[in-house]
C-alpha cells in the first residue's frame, strides 16, 4: 500500500509558531496518555514517532507540544490528543532539536508531518497523569471507544465523587455507575461469573487472564457487557474497539484474513471478506477488534446484537 504523507502546513520556524491547538485548556481528563508507541529516527536524522492508529479521519494541522522533560502532547486536531507519556532519554534531546517529525499511525497505514510547538507541557503533564493514574493494560483506549464516560458523577462502590466513570450492567443486569479504581480492584464489579466462555467443554481464558477479570473495564455491544474477549494464541487479546464499516481498509481486512481462524471466531468457517461486508449481519451482530499480544497481529470476534438489553 502506497503512503501519502501530508504536507507541512507551517514553515516558520518552532519557535515563532502560533498553535493550532491550544492543549493547556483542554481537561485534563479529555487528554489520554499513550504508552505504547515507538520513536525512531531515519538516515537523516529525522524522528519518526509510531503509533496506534485508532483516530478517525484524517489529521487537522497536526503538531507536537515539546520543550523538555519526559512527556510531549501530540495535537493530531481538535479534539484528538494524546500524550506521549515517559520519552526515552536518547530521544529527549533530538525531539526538542526538531522542527517538525514525522507521525504514522500503524494500524490505519496513515503518516503525516507533524510541526514542533515549543511549550512547557510539563505541570500539565502531571494533571493528565494524575486524572489518568489507572491504566488497563488489556483496554488501553475506553475514553476513545466510549466505554468510560467524562463528567460529573459520584461512584455507587466507594461513593467518591468522579469525573471519569463506567456507567452500565457492571454486577447482575443493575445499572450502575462505577470509577476506574473500583473496576481496576473489585473483581465481581467488572465482568461477573459467566464472563469466560467455554468452548468444547473447555474454559477459554488465556495465560493472562487475571489481569482482565477484575482488573480491566468492560467493553459493551447492544447495550451490554458480553460474556467474551478475544483470545489468540493463547493468549488473551488487547482490546480495539468495535469495527465500524468505513475502518475497514485493505491492510486490515488483509490482517483479519490471516487470523480469520481462531477460536472464539463463530464465522471461521466462512469466507471473511464475505461476512463482514455483509450489510445484513452488521444489523445483528457487531464485530470487535484485538490485538495479540504474541503475535501482535489484529484478529476479530463478533457479538450478537440482535437481542439488545436496555
Amino acid at each position: 500500500m502506497e503512503i501519502e504523507i501530508t504536507p507541512v502546513y507551517e514553515m516558520n520556524p518552532a519557535s515563532e509558531r502560533e498553535p493550532a491547538v491550544d492543549v493547556l485548556r483542554i481537561p485534563p481528563e479529555e487528554i489520554e496518555p499513550l504508552c505504547t508507541y515507538n520513536i525512531l529516527k531515519n538516515d537523516e536524522e529525522q524522528l519518526l514517532i509510531i503509533v496506534p492508529g485508532y483516530f478517525k479521519g484524517e489529521p487537522v494541522r497536526p503538531e507536537i507540544h515539546y520543550n523538555a522533560g519526559q512527556h510531549a502532547i501530540l495535537a493530531r486536531g481538535p479534539h484528538q490528543v494524546l500524550l506521549l507519556d515517559d520519552l526515552n532519554a536518547q530521544v529527549r534531546g533530538a525531539l526538542a532539536a526538531s522542527e517538525r517529525v514525522l507521525v504514522r499511525e500503524c494500524d490505519s497505514k496513515r503518516m503525516y508531518t507533524a510541526n514542533l510547538i515549543r511549550s512547557d507541557i510539563g505541570p500539565f503533564s502531571r494533571r493528565i497523569l494524575e486524572a489518568h493514574r489507572y491504566f488497563f493494560a488489556f483496554h488501553p483506549f475506553p475514553i476513545h471507544d466510549g466505554t468510560l464516560n467524562i463528567g460529573e458523577a459520584v461512584c455507587d462502590y466507594c461513593h467518591t465523587p468522579v469525573k471519569i466513570y463506567y456507567r452500565g450492567r457492571t454486577d447482575g443486569n443493575e445499572v450502575k455507575c462505577a470509577c476506574p479504581n473500583c473496576l481496576e480492584n473489585s473483581e465481581p464489579i467488572a465482568f461477573g461469573d459467566s464472563f469466560f466462555p467455554e468452548i468444547d467443554g473447555r474454559c477459554i481464558t488465556g495465560e493472562n487472564w487475571s489481569e482482565v477479570y477484575g482488573a480491566t473495564v468492560p467493553y459493551e455491544a447492544g447495550g451490554r457487557v458480553p460474556a467474551i474477549w478475544g483470545v489468540h494464541c493463547g493468549s488473551l487479546g488487547v482490546y480495539l474497539g468495535k469495527l465500524e464499516p468505513e475502518d475497514l481498509i485493505p491492510d486490515l481486512m488483509a490482517e483479519l484474513k490471516e487470523t480469520w481462524d481462531n477460536e472464539l471466531n463463530i464465522h471461521r468457517e466462512e469466507d471473511p471478506e464475505r461476512v463482514l461486508t455483509d450489510p445484513v449481519r452488521t444489523r445483528t451482530e457487531s464485530v470487535h477488534l484485538f490485538r495479540c499480544p504474541v503475535c501482535v497481529r489484529v484478529f476479530c470476534i463478533f457479538v450478537d446484537e440482535s437481542r439488545r438489553q436496555e
